[in-house]
């Protein structure tokens, strides 16, 4: 026993040493010729619809100077509308970032200039701007909230994810134009952040949805190298504040995944609640990215995304029904193994 205790000890330690925080919001220094980092932005104004900004540096072997490349994904899903995508590839791009604070700037001269308050965009007819104007709600409290949202098992060798959340929400004020949409207004982001040396997803599937009021993210999948499927998620509201820590499907978890039909639904229970989401979206709603699964990591697979999925959410406590919450527009993805086969990428 005091062995067992001894090795808990010092394998926390350790963890606590290679643990992500708020800092590593920062770009970090590649260690790979095949690499990614990448800021993932949702922005949901509830009049309008969403909006997904996300910046990424990448290298692949065949890059020979192995100077990292910049590459920028917009989408704009507006309330039952049809979505825009715009995909910009940059050779040159500007990274800063201090250690200790945080502080960093994603910048492409004259294009893109991404720091830890705002977004800018300027590209072709594309001209987007957001501002954060509130405080940011982090998925974890406590000494370190930046941590990878699975924890201690997130630092094991074998899955070693270099992934947290920065906001579940918080709000923003925002300018869009491009051809002849105009938006000017405020919502809720949300901003996660990753960095990556190689595919180590063997699949997994993504639930969100934020609005000022609620914000909700569910994820979960497996490596090739972890013999486990794991769900993590949190959900806010008015009323509730719920955090499902790790679970296994097959012991804590139920799941029902069919992404052909473009459905999913799963059952969490934990001491004490129980959260059940259900996911729908029409499939033609879906687009395919392979960047950076495919282009940067040789993945099999890419990576199915819809931004105007029904999401239905109860929450129980003790086994009592103590909320449901609908939202007529949220966002699912299915990755690897979990993506439907039949769609042509």
């Amino acid at each position: 026993m005091r062995i067992t205790g001894y090795f808990c000890l010092f394998w926390l330690s350790i963890s606590a040493c290679f643990a992500t925080t708020l800092e590593d919001i920062r770009p970090h220094t590649p260690n790979s010729q095949s690499w990614s980092e990448q800021w993932f932005y949702y922005l949901n104004d509830p009049n309008v619809g969403y909006f997904k900004i996300s910046v990424q540096t990448y290298l692949t072997p065949e890059i020979t100077d192995q100077k990292e490349r910049a590459y920028v994904h917009f989408v704009y899903a507006p309330i039952g509308g049809t979505k825009t995508t715009v995909d910009k590839y940059f050779d040159d791009v500007q990274l800063e970032g201090d250690p200790t604070t945080g502080k960093f700037r994603f910048f492409v001269p004259g294009k893109v200039n991404v720091n830890n308050q705002s977004i800018s965009l300027a590209l072709d007819d594309l001209n987007f701007k957001l501002d954060f104007i509130g405080e940011h709600k982090r998925y974890w409290q406590g000494k370190n909230p930046g941590k990878n949202p699975y924890g201690w098992i997130g630092d094991l060798p074998s899955v070693n994810t270099k992934y947290f959340i920065y906001t579940m929400g918080t709000e923003s004020s925002y300018e869009f134009s491009m051809g002849g949409l105009n938006h000017k207004g405020e919502g809720i982001t949300y901003l996660d952040k990753g960095w990556f040396d190689s595919n180590k997803s063997q699949g997994f599937v993504f639930i969100g949805a934020f609005t000022p009021e609620q914000q909700l993210m569910m994820t979960g999948g497996y490596s090739k190298d972890f013999p486990f499927e794991l769900w993590v998620g949190r959900y806010f509201s008015e009323d509730q504040d719920v955090l499902l820590k790790p679970s296994m499907v097959g012991f804590s978890v139920k799941k029902e995944s069919d992404a052909c039909q473009g459905y999913f639904r799963i059952e969490i229970k934990k001491l004490g609640k129980k959260v059940i989401a259900e996911a729908q979206s029409n499939l033609s709603d879906f687009y395919i990215t392979d960047m950076p699964s495919m282009k940067v990591f040789g993945a099999e697979k890419p990576i199915m995304k819809s931004m105007y999925a029904t999401i239905k959410l109860k929450v129980y406590k003790w086994g009592k029904l103590v909320e449901e919450a609908d939202f007529p527009q949220g966002l699912l993805e299915f990755s690897g193994d979990e993506m439907c086969s039949a769609l042509e990428y």
